[in-house]
C-alpha cells in the first residue's frame, strides 16, 4: 500500500496510545494482541516519518563535510 506523508502524519496523529497496528480496510486501530496479517504497525509509519524529516538537502558541500577537511577552490 502506497500512503503519502501526510496519510502517514494523520495515522499516526490520530492513534490510540495503546494502538500498535492499524488496519486502512476498516480504519481501526489495534493493540498487540489483536494484529493480524495486513495490519500496518505504527512504528513503521513512525520510523518512515522520522526518516523523511532528517533527509538533509545539500544546498552547498562545504557546510556538510569536517570542518578538518580542507576545500580547494580551483
Amino acid at each position: 500500500m502506497n500512503l503519502t506523508i501526510e496519510q502517514m502524519r494523520k495515522i499516526v496523529d490520530g492513534a490510540p496510545e495503546w494502538a500498535v497496528a492499524v488496519n486502512m480496510n476498516n480504519g481501526m486501530y489495534y493493540d498487540k494482541s489483536e494484529v493480524s496479517k495486513g495490519d500496518i504497525w505504527l512504528i513503521d509509519l513512525r520510523t518512515k516519518l522520522a526518516d523523511h524529516d532528517r533527509t538533509d538537502y545539500v544546498s552547498d558541500i562545504r557546510n556538510h563535510i569536517s570542518p578538518t577537511t580542507v576545500v580547494i577552490e580551483r
